[in-house]
């Protein structure tokens, strides 16, 4: 969630958020007694947080939380960052803030999750085996899906394709498949460098599962027949040519 009270910032945060495969934005707070109210009736897992509020400082808000949250503070000044750390923010981010460097954060936070539940659920294993997985876990190789309040780390090798659904998108594994809140367009520009390919205003292919392509369709290595749209034929064409697909 987001506790901004200026408003336009509170949008740029929004949108980009919203651009992000992994995060669906539960609600947005203009005031700490604001949002004390909006978590009694509300989860939330993050809260990307200025520290200037109307009412009490953002710092003395994450104080007088209750409950395990994880917090990134957004803040026009670097006065206040040792205070931010001190209650273990994940993050510290000074205004204007870019989609780069909240990408950054956000990610920063998915690892913190993973490490946590990492060492939870090896607190009886030796140190070694925890040590590798953090390692492992490091790395960004999974679109994180939010499903039932938990996130899903879905494999990128395991997605055959996804299908836009007006405001969500369709994600098709090998053995099964998720409807996650985002536009397909966020998830061409998450997903275009990592192997994926737009065939159609509604489809979105992983090139490891395409079998043939054709002028009007695209043959997966499962069978199923997808349409390729006019418009994205002449640029698949020429990619095709020069074996740069």
């Amino acid at each position: 969630m987001i506790v901004e009270d200026q408003p336009t910032p509170a949008e740029v945060l929004e949108g980009y958020l919203r651009e992000m495969p992994f995060l669906e934005v539960v609600g947005i707070c203009r005031s700490a007694f604001d949002t004390l109210d909006f978590l009694r009736h509300q989860e939330a897992d993050l809260l990307i947080m200025d520290i200037e509020l109307p009412d009490l400082d953002g710092i003395d808000l994450v104080r007088s939380l209750q409950g395990n949250y994880h917090y990134i503070f957004v803040t026009g000044y670097k006065k206040y960052a040792v205070k931010g750390f001190e209650v273990d923010a994940v993050d510290y981010i000074l205004k204007p803030v870019t989609f780069k460097r909240l990408t950054a954060a956000i990610y920063k936070y998915i690892r913190k999750v993973r490490r946590e539940d990492i060492l939870s659920s090896d607190n009886t294993h030796p140190e070694g085996v925890a040590a590798d997985k953090l390692e492992a876990s490091s790395k960004v190789e999974y679109f994180v899906v939010r499903d039932n309040h938990q996130y899903i780390n879905v494999s990128l090798s395991d997605i055959i394709y996804i299908k836009g659904l007006r405001d969500y998108i369709q994600i098709f594994l090998r053995e099964n498949n998720y409807i996650h809140k985002m536009y397909i367009s966020a998830a061409e520009r998450f997903l275009s460098k990592e192997g994926f390919l737009r065939i159609h205003k509604s489809y979105l292919v992983n090139k490891l599962y395409v079998k043939k392509i054709y002028p009007t369709s695209v043959i997966l290595t499962n069978n199923d027949k997808l349409p390729l749209g006019k418009n994205y034929w002449p640029e698949i064409s020429h990619r095709l040519k020069n074996s740069t697909l």
